[in-house]
């Protein structure tokens, strides 16, 4: 059986993509090794591609994203399922003014909106019924969240995009992926069927989600060496022709 993961090269400046990149898996094999496909960073990208795989198997939800800090931003760096209309208007999590320039708070970093951005925040309040105690957003059915929302809760987590809603998901999960004291990323995990979390499948989906940011410090760990390594080879091989030319 086949699938598509989508790993997304995004600007530097507006969190826009520069270009799409498709992968197709096999879901009873490990993922290619396809060095084009993983833009700046292969190690991490074929990990998360092979990871976004069983976290499909596992969880059985159609779409499923990963969502990583990039200048500010928290843009999905690998994500499979989700719409193109919803990928527009999700992408970016920064809160922009009326010419699309990222608002700041008071201590110059850029707000992130929606429930993504509580959860990578760590906005919660674990006393609230969609929140679990590590962070957690999650939902069985969007609908009636948002019909049921009380004042102090809407307070507490600010304006909502209600893009998941709008794109027909009932249940929704937004999982921190805590690594060495902080969160590095987010797992998403969107199904338009109602009823598809329970609390045990949330505390369980939180392990993974914590060994996943564990697996982009490695992976980014192991690239920062490669790199290093490459770029002793090549210095080396300048220093050899230099002297080769005298």
């Amino acid at each position: 059986m086949h699938s598509t993961a989508t790993i997304s090269l995004l600007s530097s400046q507006t969190g826009s993509d520069l270009g799409v990149k498709h992968l197709n898996y096999d879901k009873e094999k490990p993922a290619p090794d396809d060095k084009e496909s993983k833009g700046a960073d292969p190690v991490l990208a074929n990990a998360l591609t092979r990871v976004l795989k069983d976290i499909h198997s596992y969880t059985n939800c159609p779409s499923i994203g990963i969502r990583l800090k990039s200048n500010g931003d928290y843009p999905y760096y690998i994500h499979d399922g989700f719409s193109d209309f919803f990928m527009a208007k999700e992408n970016s999590l920064c809160k922009r003014d009326n010419e699309g320039k990222i608002i700041f708070d008071s201590n110059g970093i850029p707000i992130l909106e929606c429930m993504c951005g509580n959860v990578l925040r760590g906005r919660f309040d674990p006393s609230f019924p969609f929140f679990s105690k590590k962070g957690s957003f999650w939902t069985n059915s969007t609908t009636q969240l948002l019909q049921s929302i009380t004042p102090e809760q809407r307070r507490m987590i600010g304006r909502t995009r209600d893009t998941c809603n709008h794109s027909g998901y009932e249940s929704v999960a937004l999982l921190p992926m805590q690594a060495n004291g902080e969160i590095v990323g987010l797992v998403q995990l969107n199904d338009p069927r109602e009823d598809k979390f329970t609390s045990w499948k949330i505390e369980r989906y939180e392990v993974v989600a914590d060994m996943i940011g564990q697996v982009v410090i490695g992976a980014r760990s192991v690239s920062e060496i490669l790199t290093k390594i490459h770029d002793m080879v090549a210095e080396n091989d300048k220093q050899q022709t230099a002297r080769a030319a005298r």
